[in-house]
């Protein structure tokens, strides 16, 4: 993450990260590209100047990497919130375990005692692993085994999960663990609620009853006096128009579970990430919900939209854009999990070719944590290419965008305001460019491209309307002596810098030979002639390039 100085920060960023208060719980709220998850990295590096403990908690893991590196020479605390409580439950806590909270309990017992924790219940299993180490082999009881006799293991350090949601048992049922913790406050012991600040980015993306937790456990310590002395404050960033889960929380909802006066509620407008021209293009996928950005003074090329044959061209396409920009950070993001499979493949095999540069193309996805674990990936260096799934993109921003296969979003399940608010998140990730490539038989098609903007917002390529597989290829354009009628009207550095400027837009090769003698060549199929065809340029089949001496 690049975290700007100190003095390009605007008096409203300050009034947040430096001047809201530090003993109550705050909400900053803003559309992307405003700076919340900068104001949250500065506002953890200026608590830890302040000696008070600090954790920044994120929605997912790839956000966790993003934020952890952003302070200067040292890593900011950070993690999932799953991540960060479910280990605060137990390995620090002292609450006794929940009925519904997990099959099999943990013991943590010395060898010399294994004869009386077998004598108490607990079985050996070999092949499990520590809660509290990485090792294998640990004593464990089932739940019903411990709370017919809990005084049998009093004794030992017991490890244990919070409460699963039925519906969900990859989530919490936050309201069973704000009860527990309640009924068992005594339990906690005074050092376990010594949390500090914790910053939460993405707050839009948690529950109610996370909230309500964090209100209990701050009371709890309150209560306490003087006998705690950084209770748990939290600190929450959120924007509802960026929601992408079905257990989220509105703004009001937040403030409401943690308490939140009006005078500790913010606001960001202003967009720094952006061009106008991007800026835009989120706009015109406002689902209505939250606020909108001010519009950014920077002005850049406007999105474009195209459509290829199939993923290897899409692959094609980001390779020629990263040969014409080098040092770019790209971000690939994508709609379902075979896609971005298949993405990074091809993209590792086409990228591994350049001579001379090397380009890391990386990826993550919960399903593939293992083999492509989070804290692996790399931030804010020339020359990486990361493939996403759209859970995962939140947060981050990148030099440019490329949103693959449109037409894979599943509106009929979720709805166009789920494919809407992907998109406001999708395209506001880019600094400098976006661009929308669909491929496949039905590439161009489908409910998704209703909801498009116009072509003033989002450009259509060429190709997009006329495909060169179903339509007639127009014939060459009348010459005027050597030169087509356009051409006639514009100076050598005019027709070429179009030239240029056609092939970034479009991600097309560019090369210029005629230093040599050769000839100047632009990749790219008979369906560009509207565009290639006045500016002087002949089609050859056999490269499938347009070129030019002249």
């Amino acid at each position: 993450m690049r975290l700007p100085k100190l003095r390009q920060f605007t008096e409203a960023q300050k009034q947040v990260y430096l001047y809201a208060p530090t003993d109550k719980h705050v909400l900053v709220s803003g559309p992307p590209g405003t700076g919340k998850t900068l104001i949250a990295c500065q506002r953890a590096i200026e608590l830890e100047k302040r000696e008070v403990p600090v954790m920044l908690g994120m929605f997912n893991r790839v956000l966790a990497r993003y934020s952890s590196n952003a302070a200067d020479g040292s890593r900011i605390p950070s993690a999932t919130v799953l991540t960060w409580f479910g280990d605060w439950w137990k390995r620090s806590s002292g609450l006794p375990p929940h009925p519904e909270g997990t099959n099999r309990i943990a013991i943590e017992v010395p060898y010399e005692q294994k004869d009386a924790a077998k004598l108490a219940g607990a079985g050996w299993y070999a092949n499990e692993w520590r809660p509290w180490e990485k090792k294998k082999g640990v004593w464990m009881m089932d739940v019903p085994t411990y709370l017919a006799n809990p005084e049998a293991f009093s004794a030992w350090k017991v490890w244990h999960e919070p409460p699963r949601a039925q519906d969900n048992p990859s989530s919490l049922d936050w309201d069973a663990v704000a009860k527990h913790v309640l009924m068992y406050e005594e339990c906690i012991p005074d050092k376990a609620l010594e949390l500090g600040t914790l910053l939460i980015d993405e707050g839009q993306d948690f529950p109610r009853g996370f909230y309500k937790t964090l209100r209990t456990l701050s009371a709890v310590a309150l209560a306490r006096g003087a006998r705690v002395q950084h209770p748990p404050r939290c600190f929450v960033l959120a924007d509802e128009n960026q929601q992408i889960t079905t257990s989220n929380s509105t703004l009001d909802e937040i403030a409401g579970a943690l308490g939140i006066a009006a005078d500790n509620r913010y606001q960001l407008l202003d967009n720094f990430r952006n061009t106008r021209e991007i800026a835009e293009l989120a706009r015109s996928f406002f689902a209505d919900v939250g606020v909108m950005p001010n519009l950014p003074a920077r002005q850049g090329e406007r999105p474009m939209l195209s459509v290829v044959a199939n993923q290897a061209q899409v692959a094609q396409r980001i390779s020629i854009w990263l040969t014409n920009n080098p040092g770019k950070e790209v971000g690939v993001l994508v709609f379902g999990e075979a896609t971005r499979k298949m993405m990074a493949t091809l993209l590792k095999d086409i990228l591994s070719h350049q001579v001379g540069r090397p380009i890391r193309v990386q990826s993550y996805s919960w399903e593939s944590r293992r083999d492509n674990p989070a804290d692996k990936l790399q931030f804010d260096a020339p020359d990486v290419v990361t493939v996403l799934n759209m859970q995962s993109c939140k947060g981050l921003e990148f030099d440019a965008t490329f949103i693959v296969d449109v037409s894979q979003a599943q509106i009929g399940i979720y709805g166009p305001d789920r494919f809407r608010m992907q998109m406001f998140v999708a395209t506001s990730r880019a600094r400098n460019w976006v661009q929308l490539i669909d491929s496949g038989p039905h590439a161009g098609a489908g409910p998704c491209f209703a909801l498009m903007p116009g072509s003033d917002v989002l450009e259509r390529e060429a190709a997009f309307a006329v495909s060169a597989a179903t339509a007639p290829i127009a014939p060459p354009p009348a010459a005027t002596g050597s030169k087509a009628p356009v051409v006639a009207e514009l100076g050598e550095a005019a027709w070429v810098a179009q030239l240029q400027r056609i092939a970034t837009r479009m991600s097309l090769q560019f090369d210029d030979h005629r230093a040599g003698g050769g000839a100047l060549w632009i990749g790219g199929g008979p369906e560009l002639r509207p565009l290639l065809g006045p500016l002087g340029l002949t089609y050859s089949e056999k490269r499938s390039a347009w070129w030019r001496k002249q």
